[in-house]
């Protein structure tokens, strides 16, 4: 059996591909990472010998990590105990942590690319996998730069130079990793 990482921030994304790999149970287990620094963790754990994927599919762009609910509040209430001891300058700084965790979990950037590096030095087949287009606004650059690098082909999911497709083409980008896999 398969184990691939799958690296995608976006919900309804995630529910396409886990309808798609439900079609294959038995042949590919799949772990999921919504953010950039929950894959370079996985994508780590595979250097350190943690844990061992075969291959992963990257979305691009994506939060640089992700703030829970639980995260939020703790900072908050750090704040709060900084704010009622009087200490100012340590409030002021808890303050910028939780809006620095904020801008970091919801403005995307094209982590993506980070990963596929990381996952290169990991000698772990990998696959960009967008609902854009790879010669799009957004795109062009990545897709000549993944051509540079030997990276192959970009799975898009529209042909629009400006817009992105509603899915992700989950199967063609799981053909293009089996084939790197092997």
């Amino acid at each position: 059996m398969k184990k691939i990482l799958i690296v995608e921030d976006g919900e309804k994304h995630r529910e396409d591909a886990q309808t798609f790999f439900a079609g294959l149970e038995g042949q590919v287990e799949v772990t999921y990472a919504v953010s950039y620094s929950a894959g370079s963790r996985e994508i780590a754990s595979v250097t350190e010998e943690r844990v061992h994927y075969d291959g992963v599919i990257l979305d691009i762009y994506m939060p640089q990590s992700t703030l829970t609910a639980e995260g939020e509040a703790s900072l908050i209430a750090r704040v709060k105990t900084l704010e009622d001891q009087g200490n100012v300058e340590g409030a002021k700084h808890f303050r910028g942590i939780l809006e620095a965790e904020r801008v970091k979990s919801t403005e995307l950037i094209p982590g993506g690319v980070g990963l596929a590096m990381l996952a290169g030095r990991a000698d772990l087949p990998f696959v960009l996998c967008t609902a854009g287009y790879h010669h799009g606004a957004r795109y062009e650059w990545i897709s000549a730069l993944g051509r540079s690098l030997g990276w192959g082909e970009m799975v898009d999911g529209c042909m629009s130079h400006l817009g992105e497709g509603e899915h992700k083409d989950w199967e063609k980008a799981y053909k293009l990793l089996e084939e790197k896999m092997k």
